[in-house]
């Protein structure tokens, strides 16, 4: 009896453990950092790389760092990721995509393209 009593109390337990580690589970998209590499002085594309980025990031609950890559607090963080310069970059902590080239190309021509290439960008850390 007193078996059948300490094993029902196991279970509940456990039970109630598991369902904690589920509630507080983190999203897939928690671990992706995306960071935006700036200048001090920005031309109106680098603005709108910035501008639609974050619109784009912000459909996926992802919070855009934009960072002034001139700053001595910020050169640690771009040599990590890989920004040299200038830079549109989307981590999951062991792999990074560079999307700084489409920026540049399409966030005043055809920004939902851009919108396109970070959602594909996404999908492929996700799956990692």
């Amino acid at each position: 009896m007193k078996t059948t009593i300490l094993c029902l109390l196991l279970l509940v337990g456990i039970s109630a453990t598991a369902q904690k580690e589920a509630a507080t589970a983190p999203k897939a998209t928690d671990k992706i950092e995306a960071y935006y590499f700036h200048n001090t002085r920005r031309c109106a594309t680098c603005k709108a790389v910035e501008a639609v980025s974050q619109e784009a990031l912000k459909t996926l609950d992802i919070q855009l760092k934009s960072l002034n890559i001139e700053e001595d607090a910020n050169k640690s963080l771009a040599q990590k990721v890989g920004a040299a310069g200038q830079a549109l970059i989307l981590s999951n902590g062991t792999k990074s995509i560079d999307l700084t080239s489409k920026g540049f190309m399409y966030a005043r021509s055809n920004p939902d393209k851009l919108k396109e290439a970070i959602q594909k960008a996404v999908k492929e850390l996700q799956a990692q």
